[in-house]
């Protein structure tokens, strides 16, 4: 399901959109480093793609066999 480069970010719990924003969102707003801004948006679409639009929730861990 995800890339070799996206399992770092996959693995992690439903605070990767906060841990990300603090890290990375906020370096690329002060300096503009693109890196940063790959790292964001990857985080955020993970996230984004743990939200199950029939119940509404947002999986707080990923299953192991979707790695």
């Amino acid at each position: 399901m995800y890339s070799e480069k996206d399992k770092e970010f996959a693995a992690l719990h439903h605070d990767v959109g906060f841990m990300w924003e603090l890290t990375s969102v906020a370096n690329y707003k002060l300096t503009s480093n693109e890196m940063s801004k790959i790292r964001g948006s990857r985080s955020a679409s993970i996230l984004a793609s743990r939200f199950n639009p029939t119940a509404q929730p947002i999986k707080a861990w990923p299953w192991e066999n979707n790695l």
